[in-house]
């Protein structure tokens, strides 16, 4: 079995009622899901036509966007389904191999604002810890409104794509996934251009570092 599929089944993504048909008929993982499909104990009959379709939509992207290994390519799976509203269930191979420097990071390193708070008040401190609780699940945290929960699924998502193989972080892509400004935004002459591109990304992590330890 793939270590995916056995990820808590919220990673489906889906809607209220589907998520709740699985809660109430036992299932855990993935995997659990998709073999109570292939029995019989979720049909159309017991949890309802367009609740069963809505699972069965969420099983059928997550079997297209699977790879020669049986992993599966999450970033490819969440722009087919998009992001529940009301819960975060995130992770991607990135993700799962951050090196041990960036998971010891404040989570104040991936300037989140509307999130911080929310987060911190249950313990969530680093950006490690922000990912373990991604891959197991977060529920409606207390006081986590709407932009609080797009802004830590956009940084979520913005970090998986800006690991580099090491487990590092390209932290520039992840600013401009970001929307963040980048300065210069326009084009230099070669002196200030490796300026920016090899000194500036150093000496803005040691601010950031300061500010945020």
């Amino acid at each position: 079995m793939s270590a995916d599929l056995r990820l808590p089944f919220g990673h489906l993504q889906l809607e209220k009622r589907a998520h709740s048909a699985c809660i109430e008929s036992g299932l855990k993982s993935i995997q659990k899901v998709v073999d109570a499909v292939r029995t019989g104990e979720l049909s159309p009959e017991s949890v309802g036509h367009k609740t069963f379709q809505e699972i069965q939509n969420a099983l059928y992207t997550i079997s297209a966007v699977r790879n020669q290994h049986g992993g599966i390519d999450w970033p490819a799976f969440w722009s087919s389904r998009g992001i529940a509203e009301s819960r975060i269930f995130l992770t991607s191979h990135a993700l799962r191999f951050l090196s041990v420097e960036i998971r010891a990071c404040s989570i104040g390193s991936l300037h989140l604002n509307k999130a911080c708070s929310g987060l911190e008040a249950v313990g969530i401190k680093t950006v490690g810890n922000l990912v373990d609780a991604a891959r197991s699940g977060m529920g409606k945290l207390k006081n986590f409104g709407a932009k609080a929960h797009e802004e830590v699924v956009q940084a979520l998502r913005s970090l998986s794509e800006s690991c580099r193989e090491d487990g590092s972080v390209e932290w520039l892509k992840y600013a401009a996934s970001r929307g963040f400004e980048i300065i210069p935004a326009q084009n230099v002459g070669s002196v200030a251009r490796s300026f920016f591109q090899d000194l500036l990304p150093a000496a803005c992590k040691n601010v950031v570092w300061l500010t945020v330890r």
